[in-house]
Parts: C-alpha cells; structure tokens; sequence
C-alpha cells in the first residue's frame, strides 16, 4: 500500500496511491467517466479525487507537516493553473458508461456515478447544488493550493490544512475537485503505477510529560500470573504511578 518505504519512514511519511477518480464533463451532463484512463481538463471540465487510504482510524491524532497531490500527465506537457477546492458532499466514482454492443446506451443510467449534474447519479442519488459541483454546498475552495511542473508531473501543494481538515472530519469532507482552463489530460487510478497519489509527511510530536502505554500483556503460567511490559513514551518521569489488574 505505501510502496519505496522502509520501515523508518511509515511514522513520519505516507504515500496514498490507491484513489478514487472521475471528471466531469458539462457537454455531457449525465455521463460518468470513473472508469477511464485519462483524467480531463479544459472546456469547463473538473476532476475528482479521492483517497481511500487516509483514514482517521489509521492517522488518529497525527499532525501533518505537508500535503500534496501528484498527478501525472498522459499528453499536453505544460506549466498548468488550477484551482482546487474540497469537496463536501459525498460522490461515487462510478462504473462509466454502459454500453450497448459498441455504443454508448442512453436508456440505461449506472447507480451511484459522479457526473456534472449529480453526485450520485441514480436511484436514491441526488444532484450537486450547482452543475459540475460548483456551489457553496458543494466545495469550499483552498485559496492557498498551487500547481507546479515536475518533468512529467503536476503538484499540487498548499492543501496541507484541507488534508488535515478531512482527515479529522471524514464525515463532512470528500476528496478535491481540480480545474484548470488549460486542456490537459492526467493517467487516473484506472492505469496503476501512474495514478495520482497523495504524498504525506507527518510531525514529529512527542507527548509532553508521562505517558504512560501497555505494551504487552502475557500469561506466564497456568497458576494465573501475567507479565505486562509498560513503557513511559512521554518527555518526563511517571513517580508514583500504580497499576491495577483484573482477570476479566
């Protein structure tokens, strides 16, 4: 899941590759592009990205110290402009369009796909505020995000508090809408190792004063005597602390 790490990285650095992924398109309104291979920008188009990875169960109580998408291009190599917001409402990636024989059916509508008009599109779904999630309740926008060439990629730096922010509210914040008036296309989720991914680094934090944490706690004889092994992982001693142990 976190590819080039050694075990010594992990606690201070994270790199998201698996993703969630669309654009949406307003010349086409209701058709949902989750499964393509490209990523498209340009003519009022906008991606969604997200990342399953990052979770508050996983980074519970971390900091983080800087954020950034990376997106790779598959044409159209150039110094690209965006504008990034977070996106507020849930939406679903989708399963593309439904094709009949070599064609695309447009008596048959895919549930829960992201398109300009909807964030889910389909039974039970419903639609963005504005088309092409463009409202209030629909985005808030990261005045801070930039965009910068890397060879053949584009990072977008500047997101470190919206990441934060997702990560601590997961339940109001889902992933990032990406516009750009250049006409550009990006490799998406669906074409492995050029995916774009989310590139984390982590504080270094150390909890002030006694903290104290059971490490381990083990049977060392059928007589019912355990071992526990503690360790004080914070910045002072613990005078005088006592434990209490139950059975149960």
């Amino acid at each position: 899941l976190e590819p080039g790490l050694i075990s010594a990285d992990l606690s201070s650095r994270a790199q998201l590759a698996p993703v969630f992924d669309t654009y949406i398109d307003p010349a086409t309104p209701t058709t949902n592009y989750g499964r393509e291979a490209a990523l498209v920008l340009g003519n009022r188009r906008a991606i969604l990205v997200d990342f399953p990875q990052l979770q508050w169960q996983r980074y519970n109580g971390k900091k983080l110290k800087s954020a950034k998408i990376i997106l790779t291009f598959s044409r159209d190599i150039s110094t690209t402009p965006v504008t990034v917001s977070s996106v507020s409402r849930r939406w679903m990636e989708g399963e593309n369009r439904v094709l009949r024989f070599d064609r695309v059916d447009p008596t048959r509508t895919v549930w829960g796909q992201a398109t300009w008009n909807h964030a889910i599109q389909g039974p039970g779904g419903y639609k963005w505020d504005d088309g092409g999630a463009k409202g209030t309740a629909d985005i808030a926008p990261i005045a801070s995000a930039t965009s910068e060439l890397q060879l053949d990629k584009l990072e977008i730096t500047g997101i470190t508090e919206a990441v934060q922010n997702q990560l601590n509210s997961p339940q109001s914040h889902f992933g990032f809408r990406i516009e750009s008036e250049r006409s550009v296309a990006f490799f998406s989720g669906d074409t492995g190792a050029e995916r774009p991914r989310l590139e984390l680094e982590w504080e270094e934090t150390t909890p002030a004063g006694s903290d104290l944490a059971i490490m381990t706690v083990t049977q060392t004889d059928a007589e019912g005597n355990y071992l526990a092994i503690i360790k004080n992982v914070g910045s002072a001693p613990a005078p005088g602390a006592t434990f209490e142990f139950a059975p149960t």
